[in-house]
Protein backbone atom coordinates (compact mmCIF):
# COMPACT_ATOMS: atom_id res chain seq x y z
CA UNK A 1 0.00 0.00 0.00
CA UNK A 2 0.85 3.31 -0.67
CA UNK A 3 -0.10 6.59 1.03
CA UNK A 4 0.45 9.98 -0.78
CA UNK A 5 1.96 13.01 0.84
CA UNK A 6 3.05 16.60 -0.52
CA UNK A 7 6.16 18.08 0.18
CA UNK A 8 6.50 21.87 0.35
CA UNK A 9 10.12 22.37 -1.99
CA UNK A 10 10.51 26.19 -1.51
CA UNK A 11 8.16 27.86 0.70
CA UNK A 12 4.24 28.14 0.08
CA UNK A 13 4.88 27.71 -3.84
CA UNK A 14 5.76 24.91 -5.29
CA UNK A 15 4.74 21.12 -4.25
CA UNK A 16 5.87 17.78 -5.47
CA UNK A 17 3.27 14.42 -4.83
CA UNK A 18 5.69 11.74 -2.92
CA UNK A 19 3.59 8.06 -2.91
CA UNK A 20 4.88 6.41 0.49
CA UNK A 21 5.55 2.51 0.30
CA UNK A 22 4.81 0.78 3.47
CA UNK A 23 7.89 -1.73 3.91
CA UNK A 24 6.43 -3.38 7.20
CA UNK A 25 3.84 -3.07 9.55
CA UNK A 26 2.84 -4.30 13.11
CA UNK A 27 -0.88 -3.87 13.70
CA UNK A 28 -1.38 -1.99 17.29
CA UNK A 29 -5.44 -2.48 17.59
CA UNK A 30 -8.12 -4.04 15.66
CA UNK A 31 -11.70 -3.23 15.04
CA UNK A 32 -11.61 -0.19 17.69
CA UNK A 33 -14.26 2.19 18.69
CA UNK A 34 -12.80 5.13 17.35
CA UNK A 35 -13.58 7.29 14.01
CA UNK A 36 -11.75 9.30 11.81
CA UNK A 37 -13.45 12.69 10.95
CA UNK A 38 -12.28 14.84 7.54
CA UNK A 39 -13.52 18.37 7.45
CA UNK A 40 -13.88 20.24 4.21
CA UNK A 41 -16.00 22.16 2.48
CA UNK A 42 -18.76 20.87 -0.69
CA UNK A 43 -20.60 23.53 -3.17
CA UNK A 44 -24.03 23.18 -3.26
CA UNK A 45 -25.42 24.03 -6.90
CA UNK A 46 -28.92 25.31 -7.31
CA UNK A 47 -31.29 27.50 -8.91
CA UNK A 48 -28.47 29.60 -10.64
CA UNK A 49 -27.09 29.98 -6.94
CA UNK A 50 -23.94 28.21 -5.73
CA UNK A 51 -23.58 28.33 -2.02
CA UNK A 52 -20.23 26.54 -0.18
CA UNK A 53 -21.05 24.31 3.36
CA UNK A 54 -19.47 22.79 5.59
CA UNK A 55 -18.51 19.01 4.79
CA UNK A 56 -17.98 16.36 7.39
CA UNK A 57 -16.82 12.98 6.30
CA UNK A 58 -16.77 10.68 9.18
CA UNK A 59 -14.97 6.89 8.84
CA UNK A 60 -14.46 4.38 11.27
CA UNK A 61 -11.33 2.72 12.15
CA UNK A 62 -10.53 -0.59 10.97
CA UNK A 63 -7.12 -0.73 12.67
CA UNK A 64 -4.24 1.44 13.61
CA UNK A 65 -0.85 -0.30 13.14
CA UNK A 66 3.09 1.12 13.40
CA UNK A 67 4.44 1.37 10.03
CA UNK A 68 7.86 1.13 8.39
CA UNK A 69 8.50 3.35 5.43
CA UNK A 70 11.27 5.13 3.97
CA UNK A 71 10.74 8.60 5.80
CA UNK A 72 10.06 6.86 9.48
CA UNK A 73 10.47 3.27 11.18
CA UNK A 74 7.82 3.75 13.68
CA UNK A 75 4.81 5.77 11.69
CA UNK A 76 1.33 5.49 13.34
CA UNK A 77 -1.59 5.13 10.70
CA UNK A 78 -4.93 4.58 11.43
CA UNK A 79 -6.47 2.28 8.53
CA UNK A 80 -10.29 2.86 7.25
CA UNK A 81 -12.59 1.94 4.33
CA UNK A 82 -13.17 5.15 2.62
CA UNK A 83 -14.67 5.50 -0.97
CA UNK A 84 -15.40 2.71 -3.70
CA UNK A 85 -14.74 0.78 -0.73
CA UNK A 86 -11.30 0.58 -1.04
CA UNK A 87 -8.83 0.14 2.36
CA UNK A 88 -7.21 4.09 3.21
CA UNK A 89 -4.81 5.37 5.59
CA UNK A 90 -4.67 8.85 7.52
CA UNK A 91 -1.38 9.09 9.20
CA UNK A 92 -1.55 10.01 12.84
CA UNK A 93 2.17 10.61 13.95
CA UNK A 94 4.01 13.60 13.07
CA UNK A 95 5.82 14.03 9.52
CA UNK A 96 8.96 15.67 8.62
CA UNK A 97 9.12 19.05 8.34
CA UNK A 98 7.44 20.21 4.72
CA UNK A 99 5.16 16.63 4.55
CA UNK A 100 1.62 16.67 4.46
CA UNK A 101 -0.73 14.35 4.36
CA UNK A 102 -2.33 14.62 0.71
CA UNK A 103 -5.78 13.38 2.14
CA UNK A 104 -5.78 16.72 4.49
CA UNK A 105 -5.92 16.33 8.48
CA UNK A 106 -7.89 13.71 10.01
CA UNK A 107 -9.65 14.30 13.52
CA UNK A 108 -9.63 11.52 16.05
CA UNK A 109 -12.48 10.31 17.84
CA UNK A 110 -13.62 8.38 20.54
CA UNK A 111 -17.61 9.42 20.53
CA UNK A 112 -18.85 5.97 22.14
CA UNK A 113 -16.68 6.23 25.20
CA UNK A 114 -17.82 9.98 25.70
CA UNK A 115 -21.02 8.63 25.04
CA UNK A 116 -20.62 6.74 28.24
CA UNK A 117 -18.83 9.01 30.08
CA UNK A 118 -22.14 10.77 29.25
CA UNK A 119 -24.33 8.16 31.18
CA UNK A 120 -21.89 7.38 34.41
CA UNK A 121 -21.60 11.37 34.99
CA UNK A 122 -25.69 11.65 34.41
CA UNK A 123 -24.43 14.78 31.39
CA UNK A 124 -26.19 15.33 28.77
CA UNK A 125 -24.76 13.74 25.55
CA UNK A 126 -24.16 15.87 22.42
CA UNK A 127 -24.75 14.71 19.46
CA UNK A 128 -21.63 13.50 16.89
CA UNK A 129 -21.89 17.09 15.10
CA UNK A 130 -21.76 19.04 18.11
CA UNK A 131 -18.97 17.07 20.04
CA UNK A 132 -17.09 17.49 17.35
CA UNK A 133 -17.80 20.89 17.41
CA UNK A 134 -16.23 21.17 20.94
CA UNK A 135 -13.80 19.06 20.73
CA UNK A 136 -12.12 21.29 17.84
CA UNK A 137 -12.72 24.36 20.44
CA UNK A 138 -11.04 22.33 23.23
CA UNK A 139 -13.87 22.19 25.70
CA UNK A 140 -13.90 19.55 28.45
CA UNK A 141 -17.05 17.78 27.59
CA UNK A 142 -16.79 15.64 30.86
CA UNK A 143 -16.18 16.64 34.61
CA UNK A 144 -17.09 16.12 38.01
CA UNK A 145 -16.66 18.85 40.66
CA UNK A 146 -16.93 17.86 44.48
CA UNK A 147 -18.57 20.86 46.82
CA UNK A 148 -19.76 20.35 50.06
CA UNK A 149 -18.75 16.92 49.98
CA UNK A 150 -21.25 16.30 47.01
CA UNK A 151 -19.65 15.45 43.79
CA UNK A 152 -21.63 17.48 40.62
CA UNK A 153 -21.76 17.59 37.34
CA UNK A 154 -22.78 20.59 35.05
CA UNK A 155 -25.93 19.39 34.59
CA UNK A 156 -26.41 19.45 38.46
CA UNK A 157 -24.32 22.49 39.26
CA UNK A 158 -26.22 25.79 40.25
CA UNK A 159 -23.33 27.49 39.28
CA UNK A 160 -23.74 27.45 35.60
Amino acid sequence: MEIILQKRLDGETKSETIALSILDYKILTNNCDLLLVHEGEITLDGKGKSEVAEHLEIFKIQFIAKCKTKLNDQMVIAFFVGEYFSLQAAILSELPRNHYHYGGQYLLVDYKSYSSICELTNEVKLSLADYIKELKKEHILNNLVKINGKYLNSRDSEFE
